[in-house]
């Protein structure tokens, strides 16, 4: 009797969903579509196949046989620094091959903005570019130069003095080269480096402050205002969800975006929040090299109005640099350097560990980049030690990038 008396009730509560769905009346109907028509009320199915196409919707749409299947994931995306490349104020460098192409680019880009406009170039190939090279074709305005893997930046002498970085602070050597004179040669490795170069750099030295700033740390004062400058902030989401919409065309249907912030988290809030985000964001936090306080992000998992379009639900920590700059820690000495030259991690194991404990007591996701061997190494011991302490719960935390591995 008790087994009869289940399987009644779970008849009524299944007949009663069906009724709830058939009541809700939808809001889009997908007919004639390869396997089967599909009707949508918001973002839920409510009917498919026959069913679907008995219902009448404010939108329907006929697929004349064309395929219809789910939206794909992109796993990692930097959608703010792409939209600016695609729909902002910059130069894009992509089709560069050489110094002589760099500086026609930015020639040619400086001659079509105004002069208050910062040229900004993206997407640079790594060459030989300095700071003379730039100021022999642009000396009057500021002009700065970001490597494709936006882990190097070359900035003219107006970009330096702007940023009070012409003359680098003692021990900065390896990631501000100088020449004999004392005065930077162009070339800033690492955002840390580069980072102080962009705040005055207007709409794209926002989007470019913010892509570093869990690397200045959330709160620091160079980090433009994006939430309370109006005139800012409506230039960022104009061209953010222009961005957004190219990525949907693709099919595209949920990014997860791997620079995030408290600030421009905020904006696909708004974008949601006025139903203007075409897809759904899954948002990694980037964790300041200088700070360990992993709960900061944890206001970023309140963002989200349009039903939970949009959600923080990763940390993400720099391990190292890159292979090109000599920044990625790596386990045999990079040939041409001093003796015993590395690299190093940008967290030690002591406070990588903390860190992680933080982010794993919060329920975060964590992902790492690591481009050297060494940085792979330390990151995965680390990982380890948090599996073993604390082994309550299976944890998928990924490294992203590897370039080298020891095996």
């Amino acid at each position: 009797m008790v087994v009869l008396g289940a399987l009644v009730l779970i008849v009524v509560i299944t007949v009663m969903l069906a009724l709830v769905l058939r009541s809700d009346k939808p809001t889009l109907i997908i007919l004639n579509a390869t396997p089967f028509s599909v009707a949508v009320r918001g973002n839920r199915i409510v009917a498919v196949g026959e069913e679907a196409e008995k219902l009448k919707a404010p939108v329907m749409i006929n697929a004349q046989g064309r395929m219809l299947s789910p939206g794909f994931i992109d796993s990692h995306c930097h959608p703010l620094l792409g939209s600016l490349l695609t729909h902002g104020p910059v130069s894009n460098l992509g089709e560069c091959t050489n110094v002589s192409d760099i500086l026609t680019a930015l020639s040619a880009f400086a001659a079509s903005h105004s002069a208050d406009t910062p040229c900004i170039g993206m997407l640079a190939p790594y060459t030989a570019l300095n700071r003379t090279l730039l100021d022999s074709v642009l000396a009057d305005r500021a002009v700065i130069v970001m490597s494709y893997d936006v882990h190097s930046a070359w900035a003219n002498t107006v970009a330096l003095q702007i940023a009070n970085l012409l003359y680098p602070a003692n021990g900065t050597e390896e990631m501000i080269p100088r020449d004999k004179d004392g005065k930077a040669i162009g070339l800033l490795k690492e955002p840390a480096s580069y980072g102080a170069l962009f705040p005055q750099m207007g709409v794209a030295g926002a989007v470019l402050s913010h892509r570093m700033s869990g690397l200045l740390t959330l709160d620091d004062p160079r980090v433009p205002d994006i939430v309370n400058n109006t005139v800012l902030r409506g230039q960022l989401l104009e061209f953010l969800r222009a961005g957004l919409l190219d990525l949907a065309a693709e099919g595209i249907t949920t990014v997860h975006t791997m620079d995030g912030d408290r600030q421009s988290l905020s904006l696909y809030d708004e974008l949601a929040s006025t139903d203007k985000l075409p897809m759904r964001i899954v948002a990694a936090a980037t964790m300041s090299t200088t700070d360990t306080d992993v709960s900061k992000v944890i206001i970023a998992d309140r963002i989200g109005t349009a039903e939970d379009m949009v959600r923080c639900t990763t940390a993400k920590f720099f391990m190292d640099g890159v292979i090109e700059t000599k920044t990625a820690y790596v386990i045999s000495a990079y040939p041409g350097e001093p003796a015993g030259y590395y690299g190093e991690p940008f967290w030690s194991r002591e406070r990588f560990i903390t860190a992680l404990e933080i982010a794993d007591k919060a329920g975060l996701h964590v992902v790492t980049h690591c481009v050297g061997d060494a940085a792979v190494r330390h990151t995965l011991d680390c990982y380890e030690h948090i599996f073993k302490t604390q082994p309550e719960h299976v944890r998928r935390w990924q490294i992203e990038y590897i370039e080298l591995l020891h095996l």
